[in-house]
């Protein structure tokens, strides 16, 4: 199966978070950023209840989660950044978590392998900013790439 790291990026400051997740694994979560398991192919809601003691909204969004056949992308679990948020819509933050800053070239390719955006990680720098607002919806690799390494992880835009 795959996971799905969420988050809730809206005005204010709940302070209470009510998620339900279709198909999912936990199917709710209070949890600010919850990390929800998907392991059966299909198209899934994700529902979210925010409160901030004077008020309270929901957001619903239906077949919001595509869960497709495996790609033939391995996990790394020892990749050197994050991405965040993810899934994300219009920017991401791109952060090393390695102590590694050599300067890097940031690729993000769809899952037919074509290249279809292009940066510079510059050297000593950890934190990035990232539009991705030309991304279409779908699924896509991002590619960090050294002079000693290389390393790939997956990003979601919707």
């Amino acid at each position: 199966g795959e996971s799905v790291a969420y988050s809730f990026e809206g005005m204010g400051i709940p302070t209470l978070y009510s998620w339900s997740f279709e198909g999912g694994m936990p199917e709710t979560s209070n949890a600010q950023q919850p990390v929800i398991q998907y392991d059966i192919p299909g198209s899934y809601a994700v529902s979210l209840s925010v409160e901030d003691g004077a008020e309270s909204n929901t957001f619903s969004l239906e077949s919001f989660v595509q869960v497709v056949s495996c790609t033939g992308v391995d996990e790394q679990p020892d990749v050197d950044f994050s991405v965040s948020p993810n899934p994300a819509h219009s920017f991401i933050w791109l952060k090393r978590t390695s102590r590694q800053t050599e300067r890097a070239t940031l690729r993000i390719f769809d899952l037919s392998g074509r290249l279809v955006s292009e940066s510079i990680f510059p050297q000593g720098q950890r934190v990035m900013q990232l539009g991705i607002d030309k991304l279409q919806p779908g699924y896509y690799l991002i590619s960090l790439s050294g002079e000693t390494e290389q390393k790939t992880t997956k990003l979601l835009v919707y």
